[in-house]
């Protein structure tokens, strides 16, 4: 039996209060941000209006819960747009925190996020070669076929990399800024 949709009325205000998601409340629900987001062009479902509205709606856990809220490219097309001068894509950032906060950890996107702060924190830059394990676990083995292509036109990451001189700063500026 399905559940019933569960409402947060608190949603809104703890996406506000945090400095990327202080302007959800200004959103007029226009639909201008989703008309020329490149993202949609590949991903026709994905729009960041329908994506807003989930959240002023407050249907928190369908919005953190979900893959959606990782598919954002950041590009910023959504704000050069807005009549409001909102910034939709600073407001998927501030969701990605709450989700990544409150234990949303099970979608590609947030585990690629987290595989890639591992590898920054560990040696201060990423393993471009391991990643895709990391992010999609044995789905990852159905990239081979390109793995191979980029290994004979010699483009195919290194898979063990050493950690750099500089990675004590690297570690340093993760400490300051973890929660």
């Amino acid at each position: 039996m399905p559940s019933a949709t569960q409402f947060s009325s608190t949603f809104v205000d703890e996406i506000a209060s945090l400095e990327d998601g202080k302007d959800i409340r200004l959103c007029l629900q226009c639909g201008i941000c989703s008309s020329g987001c490149p993202v949609r062009e590949v991903v026709p479902s994905f729009n960041i209006r329908r994506l807003i509205a989930k959240m002023l709606l407050g249907l928190k856990e369908e919005v953190l819960g979900s893959d959606e809220i990782w598919l954002c490219a950041r590009c910023n097309l959504c704000t050069a747009t807005c009549r409001k001068n909102i910034r939709p894509g600073d407001i998927i950032t501030a969701v990605r925190t709450l989700a990544l906060r409150g234990g949303y950890r099970r979608t590609a996107g947030a585990k690629h996020t987290l595989a890639f702060l591992d590898d920054i924190s560990s040696r201060g830059e990423i393993n471009e070669a391991t990643l895709p394990l990391k992010t999609l676990g044995a789905k990852s083995l159905a990239l081979i076929p390109y793995g191979i292509r980029m290994f004979l036109k010699g483009r195919a990451p290194a898979p063990f990399i050493e950690t750099i001189d500089s990675h004590d700063q690297v570690q340093a500026l993760i400490d300051e800024f973890d929660d």
